[in-house]
Parts: structure tokens; C-alpha cells; sequence
């Protein structure tokens, strides 16, 4: 790094997420993403920051039983978690990939499972981890730093870990009512973990993201996303924290939402190929908004030469607004290039051309 650098990579991060302007634009890339300690330290070498998915509050179920069992089926993972309710059993069953957890099978199946879920989602109760919060924000030093939890809005609870949309769909039309009264039990639980949240050594929390809006629609955000997200971000940011939302997606469907709320951050931005919004487009259209923009998944496929191409271009577009990080936020499909990666925005982003060995290229 230039010898006149003098904020740390951790330093340089956090002036961007709260709405100073960093020495030069950051990279940072999520620890569950790194594949192995030895390119953690050529990272750290290359002054990127690497973020510690943690959280502020340990979560348990008071009375209902839970239990996991796991196995591997053609390469892939596989969870099947049961809960035992006084209502009887729900079961859920998940592919695990990288760290999350993908429903293939949600807990609700029929109007029959309404008591079991009202019971299994009534017995959660929270209990604080900032300890443990406060070792994952130092894990890395002055080269990391911790992420909380996302905090998802209810809404996107029911629709993507509880029932799935084709169930969903079906309860909305036809048992609405049951529908707004699991939506009100999650809220609260929402306000619980929140109230954790506030009072946690977190400088910043995502509320909500991955808001599909052909799927949610403006009527279901406006009643349903919007006064929560804007909630969220009452409480955080009267405590100073800054709050964000997680939207790796098709985000040209959002700009009018967004714009209407009061967030801080875009987390996970994703411009094309994969995506519909270049980083220059959502600069514009968000102006009081920071991003933490995530090189697109597709681009590694493409070899080393393209992810240098667009780690640079994205650096350029972020370096002279200095309200965007770049880095490495989502899956990727190989982990040949990441160091040329946090190279690349490392060099552009403090003004220069990036070095890069030409044995290091296609």
C-alpha cells in the first residue's frame, strides 16, 4: 500500500459505511468466502478487510424440541431439522451450501400446521453474545471486523424460510388472517432481537434483504416491508448505528422503495452481468446511500483476466464518489482470483493503475 496511507483497512471500511469518505476505496471480503488460512494472509498482506459473519444474540427454543440430522446425497449436503410442538411435528428440510441454509422442503404444508408453527415460533426467546461479538470484531485486528446477523423482516420469514412462495400464495388468498397473525408473532420477536441489537457493540446491521419485488409486489412492501425496515432503522440509528439492506439482485424494480427509505447502505449490490443496475446507475439514483458492492459471481468463470478487467472498473467507478467498497460478498464458483482481486481495487482505488504479473493472466 502507498507509504502516505494511513487509516487501516478496518479504519477505511467503517469511514465508508458511516458516511465519511475513506482514504481510498476499500475491499473487503465476507471470512466464509476464503477458502483456506494461507490465502487469508495473502489477503491481509494485500489490505483487504476481511468481515466476521457473527451476531449480537444467541438463540434458543424454551420447550420445543429440535432435532437435526444430516447426510450427503450426489456431492451435496443435506439438513433435515424436526421440531416437536404440543401440537404435533414440523419438519424442514435444507440444503446447506456455503454457509446458508436453502428450504427444498419449508416446515408449513397445510392449514393443519398453523398451532405447531404459532407454538414453535412463540417458545424463541434471545440472550446477548456480545462477548463473543466483540472476538469476532477483533479477530483480524486492524485488517477485519465483525458483521451481525441479518435481521430479515417477517414477511420474508413466512415467504421464504417458513412457507415457501407456492404455499404462501395459496394461505394469502385463502387464510389471510392466519397469515397476519403469524406475521404480528414474528414482528415482535423482530422487536426483541432488536432491542439486543440496539444495545450492542454492532456499529452497523442489515435489516432486511434478497427482496424480490415481481415476487412481494408494491402493495405487500408498502404494508408489510417498508414500515419495518423503517422501524429497524429508527431504533438503530437513534442509538447512531447505521443500518443497511442486503439487495444482490435485480434492483431497477426497487428504486422508487429505496429511495423512500431512510437507510444507510446497500449491502451485496450486484451490477451486470449478473445484475440490471451498474454501480455508475445506482450512485445516481440512491445519492444518500453507501454500497458494498459484491464483483459478480459470473465474472470468475470467465478467467483471471476478466475478474482483474472488473475489479478495476469497479474501483474507478467507486474511487471518485468514495461511497462504495468493492469486494467479494456473494459465492463464487472457484477461488482462483480473489487475491487479484483485492489487488486490483487496492491499486485503482488509491489512484493508481493496477500490477499486475502478466503470469497471472489468461
Amino acid at each position: 500500500m502507498s507509504n502516505f496511507m494511513t487509516a487501516t483497512p478496518r479504519e477505511n471500511l467503517f469511514a465508508l459505511i458511516e458516511g465519511e469518505r475513506p482514504e481510498q476505496t476499500p475491499f473487503l471480503i465476507w471470512d466464509n468466502k476464503i477458502p483456506d488460512a494461507a490465502t487469508a494472509r495473502q489477503l491481509l498482506d494485500l489490505g483487504a478487510c476481511i468481515v466476521v459473519k457473527s451476531s449480537v444474540y444467541k438463540t434458543r427454543l424454551r420447550s420445543v424440541r429440535k432435532h437435526e440430522f444430516s447426510w450427503e446425497e450426489e456431492g451435496h449436503r443435506f439438513l433435515r431439522t424436526v421440531y416437536e410442538t404440543p401440537y404435533g411435528n414440523l419438519t424442514d428440510i435444507s440444503l446447506v451450501s456455503s454457509g446458508s441454509l436453502w428450504h427444498q422442503k419449508p416446515v408449513f404444508e397445510s392449514p393443519d400446521d398453523y398451532d405447531r408453527l404459532f407454538a414453535l415460533v412463540s417458545d424463541y426467546e434471545y440472550s446477548l453474545a456480545f462477548e463473543a461479538f466483540l472476538a469476532d470484531d477483533s479477530r483480524y485486528g486492524p485488517s477485519g471486523l465483525a458483521r451481525p446477523a441479518t435481521e430479515k423482516s417477517p414477511m420474508f420469514e413466512i415467504l421464504y424460510d417458513y412457507m415457501g412462495i407456492a404455499n404462501f400464495a395459496i394461505e394469502w388468498q385463502e387464510r389471510r388472517d392466519r397469515v397476519v397473525r403469524l406475521f404480528d408473532m414474528l414482528l415482535q420477536k423482530r422487536r426483541e432481537r432488536l432491542e439486543i441489537v440496539r444495545r450492542s457493540p454492532a456499529r452497523f446491521v442489515i435489516v432486511d434483504g434478497n427482496i424480490e419485488m415481481r415476487v412481494v409486489g408494491e402493495e405487500r412492501f408498502n404494508a408489510f416491508y417498508a414500515p419495518v425496515i423503517s422501524e429497524a432503522t429508527e431504533i438503530l440509528q437513534a442509538d447512531g448505528k447505521k443500518s443497511g439492506l442486503h439487495l444482490d439482485g435485480d434492483n431497477r424494480p426497487l428504486i422508487e422503495a429505496v429511495s423512500r427509505l431512510s437507510i444507510d447502505l446497500i449491502e451485496s449490490f450486484t451490477p451486470p452481468p449478473d445484475c440490471d443496475m451498474s454501480l455508475p446507475e445506482a450512485l445516481d439514483l440512491w445519492p444518500s446511500k453507501r454500497f458494498l458492492v459484491n464483483i459478480p459471481s459470473s465474472v470468475h468463470l470467465s478467467g483471471a483476466s476478466a475478474v482483474q478487467r472488473m475489479a478495476t472498473d469497479l474501483a474507478l467507478q467507486a474511487r471518485a464518489s468514495r461511497r462504495a467498497a468493492i469486494g467479494i460478498i456473494e459465492d463464487v464458483p472457484l477461488n482462483d482470483h480473489l487475491c487479484l482481486a483485492a489487488d486490483a481495487v487496492r491499486q485503482t482505488g488509491c489512484g493508481r493503475s493496477p500490477r499486475v504479473q502478466d503470469r497471472q493472466l489468461d
